[in-house]
């Protein structure tokens, strides 16, 4: 009778061996998809059967890193820590995220405790060298990083891929982009190196050599299978930065066939319709990412942006205050509403838009524009022109800073000021609008000639320009009376 029981149990333990590795094999295929619920529930079922899993509770700790939800994700890593204090991989996890959330310090704590275990630990090694680099302490950092290669040379590729990291955080992209390309060259079939540094190279404004960064990354993306989702990304990526928007355009399609639940590439191909100005397409495929994700940042920020683009501006509003009620500190939201709140004539929810971004990002240019803009058109010229200054002191050559600032001196009638002004922008970019500032301002001071001569400018960069041939007609009996 024992022995009966025994097996019994014996069976029982084998079918719940074989749930839950079904339940993790399905967990697994819905977190590689991005289905984060589905695969949080069956971490969680599988949990229910076997609260103690390593696999279940490293898998929860993954949907909430995925999801962003930091916190909850050491929470997780830190209970697998106090069942088994040896399981230094969770450790790790813990650094990465304190480095996701640019906490250097406590990162630096965890990999000290997995020094503590085994000082030869050579990742261990890098990843506080790299905290190091972005905490300015160079030499320290690359000496750790050194120490980490001579007792692992394996390890090599990764010490260059996390310097380049660590001085792409710290906006050095010209050495971040020459380290990407040192880990290249150890590891020369990965074509998202390339990419990297192709990223960096543009960021450091060196078109040629982002240009060819993303040729060879696209070279070597063709050699691979294209069946790949991350394959057809990467080509997709590649395309895109090329400016072959066509081409980038087939392969988010091909990659939304692959898996029509994945949301990245809409958005992504969305953006590429944009950019070939086939905006009901690009709208067509943000609805569709709101129809899977109603608060997706993304596709609400890309259906104000075409609505803009399109002169629907109220209804572009309507898109970035849905955006704010989502995320009210939202830079791109708030920056984008206030240029729409202007062009409606509200000045004053666009200066409390464009205020609430000055005190979210106080270098941001685009807030000191707006707000002087706004400033400007509410009376308050004094204000303004001190902001417009300070906008002129970071961009000197700002063409929306000069005509704006022209435009505030034209109407306190300091017409000398505001020709000089325009003349000066004009100088950098001649426009039609340029020339219909200035002729305004000629038009003020009675000198009708020389007023025709910059309308006469206008329409000679832009034929059809109504507000060009009005001021001639104006102007043109009254110097015929002089």
């Amino acid at each position: 009778m024992l022995g009966h029981v025994n097996k019994q149990f014996s069976l029982r333990k084998v079918d719940m061996e074989d749930a839950i590795k079904s339940l993790l094999e399905l967990a697994e295929n819905h977190l590689q998809k991005e289905r984060y619920d589905e695969a949080l529930e069956m971490f969680e079922r599988i949990l229910r059967l076997d609260a103690s899993s390593v696999d279940a509770l490293d898998g929860k700790a993954r949907v909430f890193y995925y999801t962003n939800k930091l916190e909850q994700a050491v929470e997780v890593l830190e209970h697998i820590l106090k069942k088994y204090p040896n399981i230094l991989s969770s450790r790790y996890n813990i650094g990465l995220i304190y480095e996701e959330q640019e906490e250097h310090e406590k990162a630096i704590e965890q990999y000290d405790k997995i020094l503590a275990a085994h000082p030869s630990a050579p990742k261990a090694l890098i990843k506080k060298g790299k905290m190091l680099i972005m905490m300015n302490y160079h030499q320290e950092g690359f000496s750790l990083m050194e120490q980490a290669v001579e007792i692992n040379p394996e390890v090599e590729y990764h010490a260059f891929m996390e310097k380049a990291r660590a001085f792409k955080y710290q906006g050095d992209y010209k050495r971040a982009a020459q380290n990407y390309e040192y880990a290249s060259g150890l590891d020369p079939e990965n074509p998202e190196i390339n990419l990297y540094a192709a990223d960096c190279h543009r960021l450091s404004e060196n078109a040629e050599k982002a240009k060819e960064n993303y040729e060879v990354a696209l070279i070597k993306v063709n050699k691979l299978n294209s069946d790949n989702p991350i394959v057809m990304h990467v080509k997709a990526f590649c395309y895109k930065y090329l400016e072959k928007y066509d081409e980038a355009a087939k392969c988010y399609d091909l990659l939304m066939k692959m898996d029509p639940h994945s949301i990245d590439p809409k958005i992504e191909s969305a953006d590429i319709f944009i950019e070939l100005e086939q905006y009901d397409k690009a709208s067509h495929l943000y609805d569709q990412v709101l129809s899977i994700e109603p608060d997706n940042l993304e596709a609400l920020l890309g259906n104000a942006r075409i609505c803009g683009l399109q002169d629907n501006i109220e209804e572009s509003a309507k898109w970035y205050e849905k955006c704010l009620k989502q995320d009210p500190e939202n830079t791109v939201a708030l920056e984008g509403l206030s240029y729409v709140l202007r062009a409606l004539e509200q000045f004053e929810g666009a200066l409390q838009c464009s205020e609430k971004l000055l005190e979210l990002v106080p270098d941001h240019f685009g807030a000191h524009y707006l707000t002087a803009a706004s400033l400007a058109d509410l009376g308050e010229s004094d204000e303004a022109i001190i902001l417009l200054e300070k906008c002129l002191e970071t961009q000197p050559d700002s063409l929306l800073a000069l005509r704006k600032i022209g435009d505030v001196y034209h109407n306190l009638e300091e017409y000398d000021k505001a020709l000089e002004i325009y003349q000066k922008a004009i100088g950098l970019k001649a426009t039609p609008e340029l020339y219909i500032c200035k002729g305004y301002v000629l038009e003020d001071q009675k000198k009708h000639a020389e007023s025709i001569e910059a309308f006469e400018a206008a329409l000679a960069l832009d034929p059809s320009y109504s507000l060009a041939k009005e001021g001639i007609k104006r102007n043109m009996p009254k110097v015929k009376s002089i």
